[in-house]
């Protein structure tokens, strides 16, 4: 709904500007999904934010996803 995509913009957009200094601190949109270990299901949070580089998923093959991270520190839901 428009409300919901309003307030996942103002807060993707309050991050930011909190972590903004902070090199170690990465925000990201619902375009990253969020792997969960304990059920092996990924999720499209509304916000994720990671401290470091992102670990992402091993799939399968042996290659790593570009698009499943396993180290959020914070999501937003």
């Amino acid at each position: 709904t428009l409300p919901h995509e309003s307030l996942v913009s103002r807060l993707s957009y309050l991050f930011i500007a909190l972590f903004d200094e902070q090199e170690d601190i990465n925000v990201f949109s619902s375009n990253i999904k969020v792997h969960v270990a304990a059920t092996g299901n990924s999720y499209n949070a509304d916000v994720s934010i990671i401290r470091g580089e992102p670990d992402y998923l091993q799939l399968p093959s042996g290659h790593l996803s570009t698009v499943e991270i396993t180290n959020p520190v914070l999501v937003v839901e």
